[in-house]
């Protein structure tokens, strides 16, 4: 997974959503993976590791990675995860939904702040890794 320093520098945590109604290709940018339609939620908080709802239909497609902690995703499972969060979160406006929106007002009082910026200027610039796939496939 690409570091997520740069994102957590605006605040304590980053949750990025994707779903039938929504999608954040920045999810599979960071996980470093060709994006899906999968339903999964990225939440990315300082000094811990990532965790990655997912559909319980599409789990098996996640549970070998060692980058995240891999979970289920769920009513509780996602109320748990916003619940940790304190402070401000990470969000980006761009892709984010009503819905997304009132479920982090209702799960957590964490202050939403807007990180869509800092994709479309991280993703101009490619790392060498990047390149490298580039070149391969």
């Amino acid at each position: 997974m690409l570091p997520a320093s740069g994102l957590l520098k605006r605040a304590n945590a980053i949750v990025l959503g994707n779903g039938e109604a929504h999608k954040d290709e920045n999810i599979f940018y960071l996980l470093e993976s060709a994006p899906t339609d999968d339903t999964l939620f990225l939440i990315i908080k300082r000094n811990s590791k990532p965790v990655l709802l997912v559909s319980p239909l599409e789990i098996g497609n996640y549970a070998n990675r060692k980058d995240v902690i891999v979970k289920e995703l769920s009513k509780n499972s996602l109320k748990e995860e916003l619940g940790k969060i304190r402070g401000r979160v990470g969000l980006n406006f761009d892709c984010q939904t009503v819905n997304q929106a009132a479920k982090l007002k209702k799960y957590t009082r964490a202050k939403p702040v807007d990180i869509s910026g800092y994709f479309e200027s991280a993703r101009e610039t490619k790392t060498q890794k990047e390149i490298k796939k580039k070149k391969e496939s």
